[in-house]
């Protein structure tokens, strides 16, 4: 596919290879590139002339090296694509990646030394992918309205906020075995508005409590809508707050909410954010132990991203470890990606602990997963979030995939 040529900046102190890759980029129908030898003279370029849609980056440069680069591209407010050029090890780039990431960079990936057209196609391609991207938020960004806390309030209040259901299934049958409940907010005038758009500022007002309990509220009245055959296997997940598993009174709430609606303990997991779990510890630990005691599945979710995993699965009585996309996709062709997830399925193992995969993208993620004996996934790849009007022809159309793609495990 023919890509529209981009503004791009090239840094290398090796004459030969700046020559190599403007006849590489000449050849792949870019035209508009600068070339430079000198660090000093990029930045200077970016600073007072153009900010460019990519920068090609050698990280081992004499006068200013690639991480001191990757500061002065974070001053500068640098919005374009990166990407790293080095004969440095997989270590070393995948440091500089996460470097440049935590600064705000939008990184897309490295060239190792010697280049190759195929590789800088490849970089093109994704870099045009991000431009047109941001071309797209920009023009979403001035549509977007910015909500007050008592806009979000009313539209509790009114029943405005609705659950979105995301599909599970498990790996190795292809079988759906439960949903993730995500709430939207079906505005009056505005539409179906995402999460982003009100989550923060609920939990910034301390309202995200009253969220949740919509959510479930939702779940209970949806549960009763369902065919007597689905609503039987309904398995939902709910994300808890920090206010939910604080508050000692929400296990006697949600007990009498769902024996109300004739809904069982068992048809929960409950979700909890591991970096939430490290304050008001006994009055979580409390909430904790009376929802296992009364038979809820609780989960660790985002399992890796907090800061002390290892004492939460010590503490803690979940029996579900909800793995982070982080982990899972394109594992396959990480190797650092690839140990951590293999170590925490052997460690779920050991604990006796159900797993689930989340951001499943590819057949190739789900392959491998399949392959390493996770035992749920969810993402992209099998569904996005849907209304639950839509979950019953959904399961249809996954039941065929499973087949014509032979996405069960086969003996």
């Amino acid at each position: 596919m023919a890509i529209e040529p981009l503004s791009i900046l090239a840094l290398d102190d090796d004459t030969f290879i700046l020559n190599m890759l403007g006849h590489l980029l000449r050849s792949l129908n870019q035209d508009r590139f600068r070339l430079f030898e000198s660090a000093v003279d990029a930045i200077e370029y970016i600073t007072k002339v153009e900010s460019p849609d990519l920068v090609l980056l050698d990280i081992n440069m004499p006068d200013i090296d690639g991480i001191q680069f990757i500061r002065l591209l974070k001053e500068q407010k640098f919005s374009g694509s990166l990407v790293f050029m080095s004969g440095e090890d997989e270590l070393m780039h995948q440091t500089l990646l996460k470097l440049a990431s935590l600064h705000g960079l939008n990184v897309i990936g490295s060239i190792y030394k010697p280049l190759s057209q195929y590789h800088l196609q490849q970089v093109l391609t994704r870099a045009d992918k991000v431009l047109q991207s941001q071309n797209n938020h920009e023009a979403y960004s001035q549509q977007q309205k910015c909500y007050s806390i008592d806009e979000i309030a009313k539209g509790i209040e009114a029943g405005e906020f609705v659950n979105y259901y995301q599909p599970k299934v498990c790996l190795i049958s292809g079988n759906w075995v439960g949903v993730e409940a995500l709430v939207r907010w079906l505005h009056p005038d505005d539409g179906v508005i995402g999460p982003a758009a009100f989550i923060s500022k609920c939990e910034e007002f301390h309202m995200i409590g009253q969220l949740t309990e919509q959510v479930i509220e939702n779940i209970c009245r949806d549960h009763q809508s369902l065919p007597r055959d689905q609503a039987q296997s309904f398995r939902c997940a709910v994300n808890l707050s920090m206010d939910d598993i604080s508050n000692v009174d929400f296990t006697d709430w949600i007990l009498q909410r769902i024996r109300g609606c004739g809904l069982s303990s068992k048809s929960f997991v409950l979700e909890v954010t591991e970096s939430r779990l490290v304050q008001n510890l006994i009055d979580v630990l409390d909430v904790l132990a009376r929802l296992r005691l009364n038979r809820f599945k609780l989960s660790i979710d985002d399992f890796g991203t907090g800061h002390s995993s290892m004492l939460q699965l010590r503490d803690m009585p979940f029996d579900q470890l909800k793995i982070d996309r982080a982990f899972v996709h394109e594992a396959y062709e990480d190797a650092r990606r690839n140990a951590i997830l293999r170590t925490t399925l052997s460690l779920s193992t050991e604990l006796d602990m159900e797993v689930v995969a989340e951001g499943i993208e590819t057949v190739e993620d789900w392959r491998y997963l399949q392959a390493k004996g996770c035992e749920i996934g969810q993402g992209f790849f099998i569904a996005r979030p849907m209304p639950l009007e839509q979950l019953y022809q959904w399961s249809i159309q996954w039941q065929e995939r499973v087949q014509d793609e032979q996405l069960y495990q086969q003996c």
